[in-house]
């Protein structure tokens, strides 16, 4: 196929049918930027031509596929109201995602969520819509958190955004599997929901106040 391996893909699959990023946007329907993070992060397989051009292993698309295929197609969420923080939570557990609910549900304060189960999922979101919080669980499968983490401080944008880990997993654990970035805020399970809350409602309050700040300004210039 005159094509070399790329550094995530190993020489079994030097015979599998290679599709190109372009093609893989189409398929998935996400940007070329998510399809390469989909790469660097291993959701996807890759080889490079002897020109450099990465081709994408067909067999990986369809894996993805088969497990997100209703994300694919159809339409975005739609955007939350501008006076509404957007947080993206991924956990695998629907017990805890209920609790997760039922919490939030708690609050007076405009907060919209979006649930993702895995890794792979939430980049697929992450692609449709930039929420102020991620909140993700380390253990998932088949793209686990650690994972997740990464590719979005890989992103320019994304690593801009709220980081919140909530995992069982202890210090030991999470150091040998890579650690986490210094800007990510770690709580440990079981989740502590009044602490959780506490630091989504002060991300609230303060998304209202740059907002509030920001009407004053535009209303004093437009006098």
């Amino acid at each position: 196929m005159g094509a070399s391996p790329d550094s995530k893909l190993t020489d079994t699959v030097e015979h599998e049918e290679l599709l190109t990023v372009g093609e893989v946007t189409g398929l998935l329907g996400v940007s070329r930027t998510s399809v390469q993070k989909m790469v660097d992060s291993g959701v996807l397989l890759a080889m490079r031509t002897p020109g450099g051009h990465r081709r994408i292993v067909r067999s990986s698309v369809q894996a993805l596929l088969s497990g997100q295929l209703q994300l694919v197609p159809g339409a975005a969420p739609p955007p939350a109201p501008s006076s509404s923080m957007t947080v993206l939570i991924v956990e695998d557990s629907p017990t805890t995602t209920l609790s997760y609910q039922k919490v939030l549900r708690r609050s007076t304060l405009p907060i919209s969520c979006e649930f993702a189960t895995d890794g792979i999922e939430a980049l697929l979101k992450l692609e449709r819509f930039r929420p102020d919080v991620l909140i993700t669980d380390l253990q998932m499968e088949p793209v686990d958190g650690f994972r997740l983490v990464a590719a979005v401080q890989n992103d320019a944008e994304l690593a801009l955004m709220a980081q919140v880990v909530v995992t069982g997993l202890d210090d030991d654990e999470i150091a040998r599997r890579g650690g986490l970035p210094p800007n990510v805020l770690l709580y440990r399970k079981p989740v502590p929901w009044d602490r959780v809350l506490g630091f989504l409602e002060a991300h609230a309050q303060r998304r209202q106040l740059l907002l509030a700040a920001s009407h004053h300004r535009g209303s004093l210039k437009a006098g």
